[in-house]
């Protein structure tokens, strides 16, 4: 393991495969993923990662490697099993090539706070070797599916967070809807995943929302043009601020906007 900036990074793992017969892991490193129970999924997933990331999430978690196998397992049954299946290929493929990850071992609670599953939560930690070296905002792997985020808690930017400058440049308003999208895309901070989340969502406001951003006091724009312009503006004067999709527990000190 080796150190870049904030980030911890290392290769992925081959081996401990027990799991994964070789006539379905050939040159096309083709897996189906209903030929595999949810345990051996998990199994399979955790043998692939660094060993000082598992033991990060298990800290985390405050999980025995046995419970954290059982969370992942969870994880895995409730997603489609087009997600599970490329989820697996890609360990497996890059595994092989003996791929470089990187993580921010600050940021893992917050994923899995943030995701509605472990295997989301992993699959966002998960940041390119290449986008730590110049203390650039970490970029996840585009192939690797994303996970969806919660909608019980909030997603928050703090003041004290050390990116905080570099995402307030990256959530700046853009020329079209698209480009913005294109910026925050495949950035991994689980704000800007935030802040993505919410460009494809409708806007209603409710009569219990308040027309303009207040801290601690729920603010739902009526379109994400209005919403992009708050929280620039939020930003701009360094302020912490959170986004919810739906009713959440925010602190009273942060702006609150509700998607």
């Amino acid at each position: 393991m080796f150190l870049m900036g904030l980030y911890h990074c290392d290769h992925l793992r081959t081996g401990l495969s027990p799991v994964l017969p070789d006539v379905l892991v050939g040159s096309t490193y083709s897996i189906d993923a209903n030929e595999y129970l949810n345990n051996r999924r998990a199994t399979f997933l955790l043998s692939r990662l660094p060993p000082a990331l598992v033991v990060n999430i298990k800290e985390a978690k405050n999980y025995s490697y046995e419970a954290l196998a059982d969370t992942i397992n969870l994880g895995f049954s409730g997603s489609p099993n087009s997600t599970v299946t490329v989820t697996l290929n890609w360990f497996e493929r890059n595994s092989r090539s003996r791929e470089i990850v990187c993580w921010n071992p600050r940021t893992i609670q917050a994923n899995i706070d943030s995701h509605s599953n472990l295997v989301g939560a992993i699959a966002n930690t998960l940041t390119r070797s290449r986008t730590t070296l110049y203390g650039d905002l970490g970029k996840r792997f585009a192939e690797l599916p994303p996970g969806w985020l919660s909608a019980g808690v909030a997603h928050c930017l703090y003041i004290w967070d050390p990116e905080y400058v570099a995402i307030r440049g990256k959530a700046a308003l853009a020329w079209s809807l698209d480009s913005y999208r294109g910026k925050i895309r495949n950035h991994n901070h689980v704000f800007l995943r935030a802040v993505l989340h919410a460009s494809f969502e409708n806007y209603r406001r409710t009569i219990h929302s308040a027309v303009v951003a207040r801290r601690g006091k729920p603010y739902t724009p009526r379109s994400f043009t209005e919403f992009a312009k708050n929280l620039r503006n939020i930003l701009n004067e360094n302020s912490s601020v959170c986004i919810t999709f739906g009713e959440a527990k925010v602190d009273e000190y942060s702006y609150w906007i509700m998607i």
